[in-house]
């Protein structure tokens, strides 16, 4: 496989040339990814995020929900790269002209040892319905989708509640190793990712304002 290379940058987002990933991360030098939450109305009226479940093979956050879609732009690619990414890890094919951009998060990480991650973020939202049978999931990277009522996810991070159950596809049910099925699930507050900033809070309260057709929406 050949090694994989990154755009590299300083910390004002001037391009300065390109690395291999696993420099670009040994060292903490800044990089671009993408990142995309799908959003909808269900068949209720609420208002819904879909959110990827990560494989327990990740090396960051492993199990954890996440952006439906997120990854890194390799050396050389713009928006292309994303609609890449949303491919390879859902089986969907977009369009660059439905995405709607949220801004650039900057945000620095060091889930293991001798790893520090400099990302500009790329965040975009797409309102789209996506059945869930539609999706084939790459089980080394995503362990399930699943669909979250926006205002019971905002009532679980702002600790009114301890959990709810939600619908999703999953690849990591022990009934079915590897195949993938739709059921319900609990959903705690621990399976967010944590964020210093309290990202996931603010995508949910965009979302609602994105789904009520607002204008200006900045992360």
């Amino acid at each position: 496989m050949a090694e994989e290379y990154l755009d590299i940058y300083n910390s004002k987002g001037v391009h300065l040339g390109k690395e291999l990933r696993k420099v670009v991360h040994q060292k903490g030098m800044w990089h671009k990814t993408f990142h995309c939450w799908v959003i909808f109305r269900n068949e209720a009226g609420e208002d819904c995020i879909l959110m990827q479940k990560r494989a327990a093979k990740k090396e960051s956050a492993p199990n954890k929900l996440d952006s439906a879609v997120a990854g890194h732009y390799t050396a050389g690619e713009d928006i292309s790269g994303g609609i890449r990414e949303f491919k390879e890890e859902t089986g969907i094919d977009i369009d660059s002209k439905d995405l709607i951009p949220l801004g650039i998060r900057v945000t620095v990480s060091d889930y293991k040892p001798n790893s520090i991650n400099k990302e500009f973020q790329e965040v975009y939202f797409i309102k789209k319905s996506i059945p869930l049978e539609s999706f084939k999931l790459p089980v080394d990277e995503v362990a399930g989708m699943v669909e979250l009522p926006v205002k019971k996810c905002i009532a679980l991070l702002d600790k009114q509640i301890d959990h709810f159950f939600a619908r999703g596809i999953f690849n990591d049910d022990a009934s079915s190793p590897n195949i993938a099925i739709i059921i319900e699930r609990k959903i705690t507050i621990d399976d967010f990712i944590w964020f210093i900033d309290n990202f996931h809070f603010k995508i949910m309260l965009l979302t609602s304002k994105a789904l009520a057709n607002e204008k200006y929406l900045f992360i």
